[in-house]
């Protein structure tokens, strides 16, 4: 009996410490995203992560978005993060709390005019995103000024 339970022990440690040391993972929606296929520039504006490879333990993203043409563009503080997982993009969800904590989070209110270059500083726990290793990318909607049609621009990084 004793022979019996040090074998139950040993077998059943590996199993017990896996799942309560298990890595934190990012929630993922279930379906693979609508946009697989994204630019990261669109006519005059483009948008780059400057800083693509980030480690876990210090999640903040630097994102350029330089306007080199004519138009003045219209964007707002929402983003989202996409992880690639065996070769296509699934948006990583985000807590409801978040749209309540950042009533800003939406796609209008800051204009990029001609020739201008923003910053963005991002500091993804803010926004409760925890991510594992991986390949990502990050997805923002912008619109001519005087135009309510939105497209999508995007940058990958990784994390290690």
């Amino acid at each position: 009996m004793k022979r019996f339970s040090i074998f139950i022990v040993l077998f059943l440690t590996p199993f017990i410490l896996n799942a309560v040391i298990s890595p934190v993972t990012p929630d993922l929606l279930e379906d693979p995203s609508p946009r697989q296929e994204l630019p990261s520039s669109n006519k005059s504006l483009e948008m780059n992560v400057i800083e693509p490879d980030l480690e876990q333990s210090a999640l903040k993203i630097k994102l350029s978005i330089k306007n080199t043409g004519d138009s003045i563009f219209g964007y707002g503080e929402f983003f989202y993060v996409e992880k690639k997982v065996d070769g296509k993009w699934y948006m990583l969800t985000l807590d409801d709390s978040v749209f309540k904590n950042f009533s800003a989070f939406d796609n209008y209110g800051k204009a990029i005019p001609p020739d201008e270059t923003r910053t963005i500083k991002i500091s993804l726990s803010d926004y409760s995103l925890n991510l594992d290793s991986g390949e990502y990318r990050l997805v923002k909607a912008f619109r001519y000024h005087d135009d309510t049609k939105v497209f999508w621009l995007t940058d990958e990084f990784k994390v290690v």
